[in-house]
């Protein structure tokens, strides 16, 4: 005669192996509540598994996230990329080095820097110098720029003034002269734009920005500055650089290898959302 009923008193601890139950065959029913907790499900969802999940549920710390690889971002503006800071004691001359910070997620690039020089000369400016995978532009890349300063000096004269800067390498200066007997610091705020397009020439906007010295208050100026590859030049770029140079504010052709100055201080990079 056909057994179909055995009683559980009969099955022995461990006898039923994973095997031996069919696919499907136990319901939900038969769980028991509370009897799975989060150390039987830990690593066993698979993403394909989650539907959609309530804001509820994100809280704590989020892990790093690299904000290249965010897309479809609604209800922002910008998302921060890149931002290096460098103690005065580490001062370098190429400090504030972006690699694979451009890509086609993002048209535009805002940017804010604090950068600060510990070695005095009397042509030094801020630049930025573009390239791919770690390599930087060093020829057959012309471009042009210009600043306009107001000197904000202990008797609040009117000093007003401009100057206009030129490369083939590759060197696009943005504010300054600095004087000769001085450091000093640039800080604002900056926009770039077409740095991963082909077609179009690369441009940078600085439209808020201080120079000030760091130890006179007779030589600080309120600038503006702006810089583009001449038509014809123009790439496609990942990366750029940030720094300051002995530069020329009557249009010299300043070359890849000019001298650049020690700095310190912050650069952070953000993309402008489509």
């Amino acid at each position: 005669m056909a057994i179909d009923t055995i009683k559980s008193s009969a099955v022995l601890d461990g006898a039923i192996a994973t095997a031996d139950i069919a696919d499907d065959a136990v319901t939900q029913a038969k769980v028991a509540g509370g009897a799975i907790g989060t150390t039987e499900l830990a690593g066993s969802i698979p993403d394909s598994k989650i539907a959609a999940m309530a804001a509820s549920k994100l809280t704590g710390a989020m892990p790093a996230l690299n904000g290249s690889a965010l897309t479809n971002v609604t209800g922002a503006s910008m998302v921060k990329l890149a931002s290096t800071t460098v103690a005065s004691g580490s001062a370098t001359d190429y400090a504030f080095n972006f690699t694979n910070v451009f890509s086609s997620t993002y048209d535009d690039y805002f940017f804010v820097f604090k950068i600060v020089t510990n070695e005095n000369h009397g042509g030094n400016v801020m630049y930025a110098q573009f390239g791919n995978g770690g390599t930087y532009v060093t020829s057959g890349n012309a471009c042009r720029g210009a600043s306009g300063n107001r000197q904000v000096n202990t008797n609040m004269s009117a000093t007003i003034g401009g100057q206009y800067y030129y490369s083939t390498t590759g060197i696009h200066q943005l504010l300054g002269t600095v004087t000769s007997s001085e450091n000093a610091m640039f800080t604002g705020q900056g926009l770039i734009m077409n740095a991963n397009d082909s077609n179009l020439p690369t441009q940078i906007f600085i439209g808020n920005a201080f120079m000030q010295y760091l130890s006179t208050e007779g030589n600080t100026w309120f600038e503006d500055g702006a810089s583009r590859e001449d038509n014809g030049d123009q790439a496609s770029y990942t990366d750029v650089r940030f720094g300051v140079i002995i530069g020329n504010s009557a249009g010299t052709n300043i070359a890849s290898s000019a001298d650049r100055r020690n700095v310190y201080g912050k650069v952070t990079i953000y993309g402008m959302v489509k």
